[in-house]
């Protein structure tokens, strides 16, 4: 039995190493249950440290991916990996090994919490602009009561609206039709 354990563990080991998806998972595997996992501690604390650990903080892994969305999310520079995390990145540098801040003693919660905010803060700069690009389209867009009169760019004339409301408003009609249609035909048959 324990021949068998023994056995499945080393496959696994083997897995992990052929393993294109997180390549620094091999670097801090190890025998024993990791310290995040033992004791009691917050479930937000504990989910930070396995996405990390799993790699889902990074996108280097995303093989299938374009190289531009593997982007780091907070400077936009590199491909985001532990490395860019840690050594690179304007705001989350860090003088952590690799081993320390992913490793099974759990030394890299704060930096890992610090990185976290630091995400969470460009993401919301980045909504921001997005919201502020939009806020000033938006008003560049007016109805014009006849097509073609205006050269102004950015001009939607009112009866394309009006046009493209009544070809929603038919395509509902007609889909209720063919629905309704489709019901009675159904119970006709069963019956």
């Amino acid at each position: 039995m324990k021949r068998i354990e023994r056995r499945e563990k080393e496959e696994r080991q083997v897995k992990i190493n052929e393993s294109r998806y997180n390549d620094n998972y091999k670097n801090i595997w190890s025998e024993r249950l990791p310290r995040y996992l033992e004791g009691k501690k917050r479930m937000k604390d504990t989910s930070l440290v396995t996405r990390f650990i799993c790699g889902n903080e990074t996108k280097e892994g995303q093989y299938w991916r374009e190289d531009e969305k593997k982007r780091c999310r907070i400077c936009h520079a590199a491909e985001k990996n532990m490395t860019h995390i840690l050594k690179e990145c304007e705001e989350t540098k860090s003088e952590m090994q690799m081993e320390e801040f992913i490793g099974v003693e759990d030394k890299g919660l704060e930096t890992m919490k610090r990185i976290d905010k630091a995400r969470k803060e460009a993401e919301e700069r980045e909504r921001t602009n997005k919201n502020e690009d939009l806020a000033k389209w938006l008003p560049s867009i007016r109805l014009e009561s006849n097509y073609g009169q205006s050269t102004v760019s950015g001009v939607v004339p009112s009866n394309v609206i009006r046009f493209i409301i009544d070809v929603i408003v038919i395509l509902i009609v007609i889909l209720r039709f063919v629905s309704e249609q489709y019901f009675y035909f159904y119970f006709y048959i069963q019956s």
